[in-house]
């Protein structure tokens, strides 16, 4: 397994993550931008699914904060996507994104 926790500071240098066919249709659906999805991956926080064969990617606390400060005063526009999580293979494509309304 291998994730990157690499910090892009300039968007347009960062490559954006592989989505499979299914990802990219829930994401339109349920209307998450590239950029959360993205941002989950550079400040999110990891943790294995219950079934062990996939990982799913939250905001912490301080992840949240650091996509904020990344964000600048735009943040104030996507405050609402706080609790979106993605879940990823173990070769990291994204394989869904939703929200996890608590």
């Amino acid at each position: 397994m291998f994730h990157d926790h690499r910090f892009f500071a300039d968007p347009v240098c960062r490559p954006q993550a592989v989505r499979t066919r299914h990802a990219q249709v829930r994401q339109r659906q349920r209307g998450i931008p590239d950029v959360v999805i993205d941002g989950i991956l550079d400040f999110g926080t990891a943790t294995r699914t219950p079934d062990g064969q996939a990982w799913r990617w939250t905001f912490g606390k301080r992840g949240w904060a650091r996509f904020c400060a990344w964000m600048g005063r735009a943040a104030r526009q996507f405050d609402r996507y706080r609790w979106v999580y993605v879940i990823t293979s173990d070769d990291d494509v994204v394989l869904t994104a939703a929200f996890d309304w608590r």
